[in-house]
């Protein structure tokens, strides 16, 4: 038996002897260039909970890659990570970033991945860099996410709320110098997130502010209303699971590769 291949660990040796490594794709993203795409994968050793419940993970080992959507080569970008991913995932390239979400995986039911952080990893030097943390949120919001803008110059970081209150909170920051250059806290009961538009300006849907929506931007960051019957992209930002041209990338947690698939194109984005 290959000793790369099968790791024997105590819980599992009761059980049933030596167990194999499994593999699979825990999360992928088209490179803000449309290009190519970013794929997470895990390795790892099955475990059981004892009396039953959902498998969990030993020796946990994540590994992101970039591939052509023509190609079988992958090619690493960095060191293995030895915690998870969640599929909250953006590839940065023309930036040189990613911008990811590291945490645990809860099997105490069913997988559920608990509030993490989000890092950054360079792309010239593998680094890592938290750039927001539980820790960081402002008192009375709970779970965090953070969308890049279109350049990736810009980053929202979005607050949700605990169960059974509406408020809502996004802090734009500017990325080189980590700055706050605008905050909102808004009822977000009845309306969507923010949305980066190809022009890094952010649209929000609300009631605040005097219009159903605004929108904010660079230089100056001061709110103005937008018509609401004025198309928005609504795509959210460069890096995703499809690109404008329609492809779209699907994976399992099981399998090791990444589809690509096409669609329509997407409509009523106009790139700068």
């Amino acid at each position: 038996m290959d000793i790369k291949k099968a790791t024997c660990v105590l819980g599992v040796v009761l059980a049933s002897g030596c167990v194999p490594r499994e593999q699979g794709i825990a999360a992928a993203a088209w490179a803000d260039t449309g290009t190519t795409f970013l794929g997470a994968l895990a390795s790892y050793l099955p475990t059981s909970k004892m009396f039953g419940g959902a498998e969990g993970r030993a020796d946990l080992a994540v590994q992101f890659f970039e591939q052509g959507p023509d190609s079988s080569e992958r090619t690493t970008l960095g060191a293995e990570l030895h915690e998870d991913v969640d599929t909250n995932l953006f590839f940065m390239k023309s930036a040189g970033y990613i911008l990811y979400r590291a945490g645990t995986l809860d099997y105490a039911v069913y997988p559920l991945f608990r509030d993490g952080v989000w890092k950054e990893r360079s792309l010239a030097d593998g680094s890592d860099t938290v750039i927001s943390s539980p820790g960081d949120r402002p008192e009375g919001f709970n779970e965090t996410l953070v969308i890049p803008s279109w350049s990736g110059a810009y980053q929202a970081v979005m607050f949700r709320p605990p169960e059974f209150t509406v408020l809502c909170r996004v802090d734009v920051v500017e990325r080189a110098t980590r700055t706050r250059v605008f905050t909102h806290t808004w009822d977000c009961s009845g309306g969507s997130g923010p949305q980066w538009q190809p022009d890094d300006s952010l649209v929000l849907t609300t009631s605040d502010l005097g219009g159903d929506r605004f929108r904010v931007k660079a230089p100056n960051w001061s709110a103005e209303a937008v018509d609401a019957n004025a198309p928005t992209c609504m795509v959210g930002t460069s890096s995703g699971l499809t690109t404008l041209e329609g492809k779209s990338l699907s994976f399992g947690p099981m399998e090791t590769d990444i589809t690509v698939s096409e669609f329509e194109k997407i409509t009523g984005c106009s790139t700068p």
